[in-house]
């Protein structure tokens, strides 16, 4: 199977591939996938105090830090968390989050260009800013399946430090689909890679809670923001995904 892979934030296509080597090479060596790698459109420079933790530039990010310009860095870690993960994300969305729908709506659109252009690629597999896109194609894909009929490509995901993925209401705004609130969730296998310690736990738990349960299988590596790379933690976590790709009909 082959699985296109999404950066994170202030990331590359180069440097995610370094990041991911440890589990896709892992993988690649028991038959059991290859990898292609894309990369958001806007270059971006490195936070002020975190030019080394990024990796080389140049770097990129799916969304646009123009339409971002009322959100600071430091207020999603400010946040009052809730009673559970559906209200921490309401409180984040009060506190003035400004959403980038469009440039949101032109990585959706890049993603479907590559899947149309490479034609065989079975899954995605996004980190924190690129599991969210990687959210948002499946959603995409499941609304032009009802509306449309047009098949999906996506067999199954993995998201890593994910986010629940904005989707469009009727009036055409997008809005997040917490659980309880919309019907549209991801009904295909998924894969969850989470660290308990992550101070943004309450995002992935919120995108884990509008997946499919019988078909939902979650990694949590114990620690925080992470892509995991240690020994044990790539075995479990090939583990995982190839269990999600038994489900979606894709490993034997």
């Amino acid at each position: 199977m082959k699985i296109l892979c999404l950066h994170g934030a202030y990331g590359s296509a180069h440097n995610f591939k370094a990041q991911l080597s440890p589990f896709a090479n892992r993988m690649e060596s028991l038959g059991l996938a290859t990898f292609r790698y894309a990369e958001g459109a806007h270059l971006v420079d490195a936070p002020e105090g975190h030019e080394n933790y990024f990796g080389a530039p140049p770097l990129y990010r799916f969304l646009s830090l123009r339409e971002m310009r009322s959100l600071r860095p430091e207020t999603i870690t400010e946040i009052q968390k809730g009673l559970n993960p559906e209200d921490t994300m309401r409180n984040t969305l009060s506190a003035g989050a400004a959403f980038p729908a469009v440039s949101y709506q032109d990585a959706l659109e890049s993603v479907f260009e590559v899947l149309d252009r490479e034609g065989d690629i079975d899954a995605v597999l996004g980190y924190s800013e690129g599991a969210m896109i990687a959210a948002g194609v499946v959603l995409e894909e499941g609304r032009r399946l009802r509306e449309s009929g047009r098949e999906r490509r996506i067999r199954f995901a993995v998201f890593i430090s994910g986010s629940v993925a904005p989707v469009k209401d009727q009036t055409g705004e997008f809005q997040l689909p917490l659980v309880g609130e919309w019907d549209s969730v991801i009904d295909i296998p998924t894969c969850h890679v989470v660290g308990s310690n992550d101070t943004l736990i309450h995002s992935a738990s919120a995108l884990y809670n509008i997946c499919d349960r019988e078909s939902a299988e979650l990694f949590d590596h114990g620690r925080g923001h992470i892509v995991p790379r240690d020994a044990q933690d790539v075995e479990d976590w090939v583990r995982s995904v190839e269990m999600s790709g038994r489900k979606a009909g894709l490993v034997a």
